[in-house]
């Protein structure tokens, strides 16, 4: 259902005269409560579990050889996730292959917490050891993934992640709750 189907629906639920709103853009009154309960009702059911399964999402990025920090975004040398849709990371789902060989090639990679990263892989002669990706970190202030040893080369790199909750306010807007849960969002008290 659209976030303007869920308010319709729910209007109706509530017994409001008419047929609920025609738009869920700037209504204001009853109609406009109703609105707000929608899309407040869709965050708090999303919210309550930041590790929900229907939030779980994969990226894909290519390494640059002595990168070990991959930023936010989706272009050449950033992780393939932006910001304002990331939520967190599934720490043990990263894994690498050459990407000239292709996935067959493919090797898990471990997750390693940030302080001992930077100890190991950002430690004197360390910092210029170059070879294929054995780790993978999380950077504290922003949480873009960093890799360990540096890479040496081109690897594709995969990962999982939980996106963040999405703020219904167009129409035509899905909640991101698997289709047969919308009601839920209808029925929140």
């Amino acid at each position: 259902m659209t976030f303007l189907e869920l308010c319709q629906r729910t209007a109706r639920e509530c017994s409001v005269t008419g047929t609920g709103p025609s738009t869920a853009i700037a209504q204001t009154g009853e109609l406009g409560r109703i609105v707000n309960w929608v899309a407040e009702a869709n965050m708090e059911i999303e919210r309550a579990h930041p590790d929900w399964m229907f939030m779980r999402l994969s990226t894909l990025f290519g390494t640059v050889a002595a990168q070990a920090n991959y930023p936010f975004g989706t272009g050449a040398g950033t992780c393939g996730v932006t910001a304002a849709t990331f939520g967190m990371w599934a720490r043990d789902s990263f894994r690498n292959y050459p990407t000239a060989s292709g996935n067959t090639a493919e090797i898990e990679m471990s997750y390693m917490e940030y302080d001992a990263w930077r100890a190991v892989y950002e430690f004197g002669a360390t910092r210029y050891v170059q070879t294929q990706p054995l780790v993978v970190s999380f950077f504290p202030a922003d949480q873009s993934p960093n890799v360990g040893p540096y890479p040496n080369g081109d690897y594709t790199v995969t990962g999982n992640y939980f996106r963040q909750p999405i703020l219904l306010a167009a129409d035509a807007d899905i909640p991101g709750l698997p289709p047969q849960f919308h009601m839920m969002v209808v029925y929140k008290p």
